[in-house]
């Protein structure tokens, strides 16, 4: 899943998030969240996904909406951001 190719699916594109080091999370604020659920739902066609497993942590909002943030992937417990 790593790289920043685009994903279709459907009607709506799946981009990979980048994968996170400790050292490059900051201050930024560590989400977690079960298997189940995303992150956050918007109305928008671009889901993201974690860069190296490919679990879409969140539908439908653009990426400039998750600046300074950062998010465990539920499935593989890799930080992305």
């Amino acid at each position: 899943m790593r790289g920043e190719q685009e994903m279709a699916t459907g009607n709506r594109s799946v981009l990979p998030l980048t994968v996170l080091v400790k050292s490059e999370t900051g201050a930024r604020p560590k989400l977690r969240r079960t298997p189940e659920t995303v992150f956050f739902t918007g109305e928008g066609t671009v889901d993201h996904a974690c860069g190296e497993c490919g679990h879409v942590i969140v539908r439908g909002l653009s990426r400039s909406q998750l600046t300074g943030m950062s998010f465990e992937c539920p499935a593989c417990g890799t930080l992305n951001g």
